[in-house]
């Protein structure tokens, strides 16, 4: 799943179910250089999001998910 940000103000998108998995994973978060994504502000420990989670996104960046679990 890819999640685009092209404006300059952060945005909150809302996650649709993975299709034959219990989750998904943050890949690439380029709001968060350097950071692991799941440890990245504002993310919890756990790297693994359920259908319905947000995903905060910073202006200009790009989220890459992958269905996990």
């Amino acid at each position: 799943l890819l999640l685009f940000n092209a404006g300059n103000d952060q945005i909150a998108f809302t996650l649709c179910p993975p299709v034959a998995a219990a989750g998904w994973e943050i890949v690439v978060d380029t709001g968060h250089p350097g950071a692991l994504p799941h440890t990245a502000p504002g993310r919890s420990g756990d790297s693994l999001l359920a259908e319905g989670a947000e995903v905060t996104m910073s202006g200009h960046s790009v989220v890459v998910l992958q269905a996990a679990g």
